[in-house]
């Protein structure tokens, strides 16, 4: 696709017409910062600015295929598994070509940005935002030193919460000020649902609560938690099921698990999906056991479908999730934490009249996290 049809739908005025903003991810598989990236891409694209999609891995992904079928020019460059020394020389040839203003990175890929820019000769505008607390952005003590060098020559570190920038200024010795904070956003239409409250807070006869993950199947989201979580309800006799949606390297671990704890028939692994609007719909209640976190889509995405969260209180979920007025927050490191979880999620349940205040107060959270006001201030950024 060429730029002069990618810009074609929408003619934009003021800063955006001068803008042109190269996004750089590491891949576009399923996951909180693909998502963030296919949310700002389509909005820059709709507010009539030049964007370009680069990810290092593969381009036949769902992600890939929204943000094509939005207009949006995805460009894969095939990195081979390791350090792989092609990825400047590829990315130097799309900068040059594509000419940004600014280049926004995510997950750990300045290594090969920052010296395609530099080969490049362009002078960008160069952003990186970090998706989780900084020590856990990449395993790797190597792309952190090269991270502090980016960050140190140039390249503005974003958060996504106060507690992400905490880290930041801890792990790369910065100042507060030199961080600037950007909440993720969402598409709050396309979560948007109709949950009758009112037939809730009259006290109608409740059937077991529908329990929601949206969550890669791997071991930072501690889904092995939420399946405890479901075995306490069990015990204390209480019937609730759980749908996890995703899949990751602990599916055949988890679905074991469940077998083991007496809970597999109450546990759907509904596997990777496409259109997650619909287990939102369908859902009443979601939860996440993350042992670290930035700040999650998934959470968004499901208050911005009036659902109330149970969640660990880690990076910045505290920042959106507010105990006892949108949902309810549990201590990761607790002895207790998956009793506490199951007592969280009967609590809210079990009383029409709190279930009906915590769905509406997460509406109200959720409309303060649109992609377009994300897009806004990265637009700032960005000039």
């Amino acid at each position: 696709m060429t730029d002069t049809q990618q810009d074609s739908p929408h003619r934009a005025t003021g800063p955006l017409a001068a803008m042109r903003v190269m996004l750089v991810t590491h891949g576009l598989g399923t996951g909180g910062a693909e998502m963030m990236v296919l949310n700002l891409a389509r909005e820059l694209h709709g507010s009539g600015c030049p964007v370009l999609v680069a990810c290092l891995g593969s381009g036949q992904t769902d992600i890939a295929d929204a943000l094509r079928a939005a207009g949006v020019r995805v460009e894969a460059l095939d990195k081979r598994p390791g350090p792989d020394p092609r990825m400047t020389a590829r990315l130097r040839r799309l900068i040059r070509a594509f000419r940004p203003t600014a280049i926004h990175t995510h997950q750990p890929v300045l290594e090969y940005v920052l010296p395609a820019v530099r080969l490049s000769g362009a002078h960008p505008r160069l952003i990186h935002t970090v998706h989780s607390v900084a020590s856990h952005e990449t395993r790797l003590p190597i792309l952190r030193r090269f991270n502090r060098y980016a960050f140190s020559h140039g390249v503005v570190p974003v958060a996504l919460g106060e507690e992400v920038r905490d880290s930041i200024c801890r792990e790369y010795r910065l100042a507060p000020e030199g961080v600037p904070l950007v909440r993720n956003g969402v598409d709050l239409g396309a979560f948007a649902c109709e949950r009758d409250l009112d037939a809730a807070e009259a006290g109608a006869e409740r059937r077991p609560p529908r329990l929601l993950c949206v969550a890669r199947l791997a071991s930072v989201k501690n889904h092995a938690l939420l399946l405890d979580a479901v075995a306490a309800l069990a015990r204390s006799r209480r019937d609730a099921t759980l749908t996890l949606v995703g899949d990751g390297p602990l599916a055949d671990d988890l679905a074991q698990r469940a077998r083991t704890l007496g809970i597999a028939e109450r546990v759907d692994f509904a596997g990777s999906q496409r259109d997650t609007a619909r287990f939102y719909a369908d859902a009443d209640l979601f939860v996440l056991a993350s042992e670290h976190e930035g700040l999650p889509m998934s959470v968004i995405e499901a208050m911005a479908a009036g659902l109330p969260v149970v969640a660990t209180a880690v990076g910045g979920v505290p920042s959106i999730v507010a105990d006892g007025v949108n949902g309810a927050l549990v201590n990761p490191r607790s002895a207790q934490a998956a009793q506490e979880i199951a007592a969280a999620v009967a609590r809210i349940w079990e009383n029409p009249e709190r279930y009906s205040r915590l769905s509406r107060a997460a509406l109200t959270t959720a409309k303060d996290y649109s992609a377009r006001a994300m897009m806004e201030a990265y637009r700032d950024l960005y000039c």
